[in-house]
C-alpha cells in the first residue's frame, strides 16, 4: 500500500506540468515560469540583439535605461525606460544576478509635487551583464536637486 501511495504522488509530481505550446512550437528550456516580478533579466529583442528589463506584476518585462555615463568600473543605475512599452516575458533569456535593489525619490513635478513617492532602482556591476546586452542612456532621468 506504501508503494503504491508513492508512485501515485510520484505521477502526480510530475505530470502537474503541462508543456506549453505557442504558434505551434514546444517552448524548451524556458524560464518564464520561473520569473518572480523584479527580477532583472536579459531579454531578445526584436533585431536578435539583448536588452535589459525587469519583470512586472503582471509578469511582463518592462526594459530599462541608465542616466549617468560614468568612466570608472563601478556599478550602473538602472531605472525603467518611460519611452519604450513593456515586452512578453517569453523572451526572457536570463535573469541577472547579483542585481541590488534601492529606490531614490522621485523627480518633483505634477505627479509628485511633495516628493513623497519613490522609483525603483538596480544597481549591477558592470561585468554582470552578457556583452551583447545593449541598454538606452537617457540623462534626462537624471534627478538634479537644487
Amino acid at each position: 500500500m506504501r508503494a503504491f501511495l508513492l508512485a501515485t504522488y510520484a505521477a502526480a509530481f510530475v505530470m502537474r506540468r503541462p508543456a506549453v505550446v505557442r504558434s505551434g512550437h514546444r517552448r524548451i528550456n524556458s524560464i518564464v515560469d520561473d520569473l518572480a516580478e523584479h527580477d532583472v533579466v536579459e531579454y531578445s529583442t526584436d533585431d536578435g540583439g539583448l536588452g535589459l528589463g525587469v519583470v512586472c506584476e503582471d509578469g511582463t518585462i518592462h526594459p530599462l535605461c541608465y542616466f549617468v555615463e560614468e568612466e570608472d568600473d563601478g556599478p550602473v543605475d538602472y531605472v525603467w525606460d518611460e519611452e519604450v512599452d513593456a515586452v512578453e516575458a517569453e523572451r526572457a533569456v536570463r535573469v541577472v544576478d547579483d542585481v541590488y535593489p534601492k529606490t531614490r525619490q522621485a523627480q518633483r513635478g505634477v505627479d509628485n509635487p511633495h516628493g513623497e513617492h519613490a522609483e525603483d532602482v538596480y544597481e549591477i556591476e558592470r561585468g554582470a551583464l552578457d556583452e551583447r546586452v545593449v541598454v538606452a542612456f537617457r540623462p534626462e532621468r537624471d534627478i538634479v536637486w537644487g
